[in-house]
């Protein structure tokens, strides 16, 4: 990769900031590929992935359990999910509401487009944020007790 300094800069001044670009852009770590390759080799790599996929999917059926059937789609190992908001809610009051009311924090898909006309109105919720198990299913629960209320007209714990 061929880097040009801005012109103002001294010489003096741009070698830092080139040695620290070299230093941490110019290639992966010796010491992570090393690891990661002898994981390959050794098949840890493998057992990683397999108890990734495990955990994911029984974080996937606490999901179909608890949210409404059809209210969201996702991958069946997937660590997130896109939840379809009922007609009366916004994606960003419904956002705003659930952290009110909950603590949780879901992210409206205005973060993942690129155009922002004419957008979903869904979150999507990280399935592999939760510690555990039995938190993640709390969380879900506030999700799917959220999806049953009423919306909250914009600003209205605002007084």
């Amino acid at each position: 990769m061929v880097m040009r300094i801005h012109a103002s800069l001294h010489a003096d001044q741009a070698m830092p900031i080139r040695s620290a670009l070299q230093a941490t852009a110019l290639m992966a770590s010796p010491l992570l590929t090393s690891l990661v390759t002898a994981w390959v080799n050794d098949g840890t790599a493998n057992t990683i992935l397999s108890a990734i996929r495990r955990e994911s999917a029984a974080r996937q059926a606490i999901a179909r359990e608890v949210l409404p059937k059809g209210s969201f789609a996702a991958h069946p190992e997937g660590l997130h999910l896109w939840v379809t908001l009922p007609s009366r809610w916004d994606r960003r009051d419904f956002v705003a509401n659930l952290q009110q009311q909950s603590g949780l924090v879901v992210v409206a898909t205005d973060a993942f487009a690129v155009v922002t006309s004419r957008l979903p109105e869904a979150v999507r919720v990280s399935l592999g944020a939760a510690s555990t198990r039995d938190r993640l299913h709390g969380a879900l629960e506030a999700v799917a007790a959220a999806l049953k209320r009423e919306a909250v007209p914009p600003f209205a714990g605002v007084v």
